[in-house]
């Protein structure tokens, strides 16, 4: 059995199957391998189980690429059901999201588990590794994070956020799957050749392998003490104990303590990660052979190959009573199936039962007459809709539903359709207009038993979760005082403006202001007033910007905007008038109040192509604009010296008194 990585909870099934003795009752004797050879390399998992070196190994997109490159792996179960890939930025960084990463020195080891999934991500953020900077991998990440090295390491939700504790660090933790990618985590593979040879061992060897996960969830605690104190652990953990223990909390939390969904294998996301790999131009494919995965052999067939075979040695006799056997358990197998359609019956019965008693509606689409039933249900917040069912053809359902989420809802339906299976959810309104009622469609596509190809879900009324997350996500964009953008929204739109000049090859401008003689204010009329002044130096700001610009509050008095396709001759000009609009005199509860203001700007790409070199330059044109007597023009530009370093350069009129 070869491991991924170092000996660790992530594995603790395995060694669980060991040490409970349940390989041992299925007749295997296995012994687990961690990734690093004898010579310290690292072995490449995939590598070892196609040459014969092991017979089983835990792989995921990987063993996609070995299968494009010829080596005919297996999949025989899915353990992890989402990757533990992450990527990590310092907390104290202004990288929140991959689109903020433009221009960032991106610590990666190309085409392994976790640069495949950020290389996916970008792509479907409209990016690609040549708006990033690339820092082969080496000493560990995390540390080289810390050192400010590196802006950005792709890392495992296992491992990264423990060792960064250990080094007192936080950290910003971006999780593929929050952006489309969702591929499979750990998932037990072999070669095609012990499918095909020994498939009773398959078997067994599967069986006994989940039946150590779920002894391992249920008792974390044991198995992360014998995991570090009976095992070699891993060169950058200091203590095994508390790395163990960190992880099963993870584990626990990911497949819970039961492990219900241990070993399910979704096909249709193997297809689409496929798919992907395809895209990036990483397998010469868009498509997944069904070989690629494990399905045991039908009991009836392989006891023929056996007949056949003692046939073919004279074994008669025994070939006989094996097809006796084979018979007896074709018996066995209708009275099995006849009992799962009796309780299939009852669970109909009883889910339509439930639907009337519980807020939820049912969803069912009938792909060979294109017919769409509904029954709403007892829905909370929609007591107008009716409970009974509502039959349509596919386009007058989509036709009662908002414009905006028409598309969403039929192209789910498509993708489930075209598939012919898999799992599909869908937030949709219906009817029109802003106070049109939310709702959440999940639905899914079982096999065409009946011969008839159908998508069934359920429908559950979800209006005032889509209204609380509305107002929390404008909450979270918004600088409460003065209804502008706040840090956050201000920092995701520099990223955004910053990629989309770079490659339309245009200027973006980023000016920051700072009110002069605002404390006195709040000292001397009271904090209401001071408010006040802020409230109209946002208005003063909002009516000074195209709409195509952005204007954020910072924090207190200080101002930030970004103006697009702006030249130095233009900026020169906006601040002389921003100012000059500024200077007028407000009037707050009637006070008469005069307000000054400095400003800082800078230029991209004149002056730097990174946000955060940007915001440095215009706090230093900011610091040194404030340094200026009262009264003069405060606007000062930063500029890039030719042949020397940045320096401050004032803007035309800067002298002005």
């Amino acid at each position: 059995m070869q491991l991924r990585w170092d000996n660790q909870f992530q594995f603790a099934g395995y060694y669980a199957a060991v040490w409970q003795g349940y390989y041992a009752e299925a007749g295997l004797d296995v012994e687990i391998r961690t990734v690093r050879a004898a010579d310290g390399d690292l072995l490449s998992v995939t590598e070892e189980v196609a040459a014969g070196r092991a017979t089983f190994g835990i792989g995921g997109a990987d063993v996609l690429l070995a299968r494009d490159q010829g080596s005919p792996l297996v999949i025989l179960a899915s353990v992890f059901p989402s990757s533990l890939v992450a990527f990590y930025t310092r907390a104290d960084s202004f990288i929140h999201t991959p689109r903020q990463m433009v221009g960032t020195r991106v610590l990666r080891r190309p085409n392994d588990l976790t640069d495949i999934q950020f290389r996916a991500v970008l792509q479907l953020e409209g990016l690609g590794l040549a708006d990033v900077v690339t820092v082969e991998q080496g000493a560990s990440g995390i540390e080289r994070l810390q050192s400010g090295a590196v802006d950005v390491v792709l890392g495992y939700r296992m491992t990264a956020p423990f060792l960064a504790d250990q080094l007192g660090m936080d950290l910003i933790e971006i999780r593929p799957e929050t952006y489309g990618v969702d591929f499979y985590g750990d998932s037990l593979f072999t070669h095609a050749d012990t499918v095909r040879l020994r498939p009773a061992m398959v078997d067994r060897f599967r069986e006994a392998s989940l039946a150590g996960w779920r002894y391992a969830l249920q008792n974390p605690e044991a198995i992360a003490r014998r995991i570090a104190t009976e095992l070699e652990p891993g060169p950058l953990v200091e203590d095994a104990l508390a790395f163990n223990r960190f992880q099963a909390t993870r584990v626990t939390a990911m497949l819970g303590e039961e492990g219900q969904s241990l070993g399910h294998v979704n096909r249709e996301r193997w297809a689409r990660m496929q798919a992907k790999l395809f895209q990036l131009g990483l397998v010469a494919s868009d498509e997944l052979a069904p070989a690629a995965f494990y399905t045991e052999q039908d009991s009836i067939e392989r006891l023929l190959d056996w007949w056949r075979q003692l046939t073919l040695w004279g074994g008669v006799g025994a070939a006989l009573l094996l097809l006796a056997a084979a018979i007896a358990y074709v018996r066995l197998l209708r009275r099995h199936v006849r009992r799962q359609a009796e309780l299939l019956a009852l669970s109909r019965w009883q889910l339509a039962l439930t639907v009337d008693a519980a807020r939820e509606g049912l969803f069912e689409w009938w792909l060979d007459t294109d017919r769409v039933g509904c029954r709403w249900g007892r829905l909370a917040d929609t007591p107008q809709l009716e409970t009974e069912t509502e039959t349509d053809d596919l386009a007058t359902f989509l036709a009662k539903l908002h414009p905006a989420d028409r598309p969403a809802v039929a192209t789910a339906l498509a993708d489930l359709a075209s598939a012919g299976g898999g799992y599909a959810e869908v937030e949709f309104r219906l009817g029109h207009g802003d106070a049109a009622p939310w709702f959440l469609l999940r639905c899914g596509m079982p096999p065409e038993a009946s011969g008839r190809p159908a998508v069934f879900g359920v429908v559950l009324e979800i209006t005032r979760r889509k209204r609380a997350e509305q107002k929390l996500e404008r909450l979270a964009m918004q600088d409460p005082l003065t209804g502008l953008a706040n840090r956050r929204c201000f920092d995701d739109a520099l990223a955004r403006a910053l990629a989309k000049a770079a490659r339309q090859e245009r200027r973006v401008a980023l000016a920051l202001l700072d009110l002069d003689g605002f404390k006195p204010i709040n000292d001397r009329f009271g904090h209401e007033v001071g408010d006040a002044v802020l409230q109209e130096t946002a208005r003063r700001l909002e009516a000074a910007v195209r709409t195509e610009d952005l204007v954020a509050r910072l924090g207190g008095d200080e101002f930030a905007v970004l103006l697009e396709e702006m030249s130095h001759t233009a900026m020169t000009l906006w601040t002389e008038r921003l100012l000059a609009a500024l200077r007028e005199p407000m009037h707050v509860d009637e006070h008469h109040v005069r307000i000054d203001a400095s400003i800082g700007w800078t230029l991209f790409p004149d002056d730097a192509e990174r946000g955060r070199d940007l915001m440095r330059h215009a706090d230093a044109a900011l610091y040194r604009a404030k340094a200026k007597a009262a009264g003069a023009s405060r606007a000062v530009a930063v500029r890039i010296l030719e042949g020397g370093p940045p320096a401050l350069v004032p803007a035309a009129g800067d002298e002005r008194r």
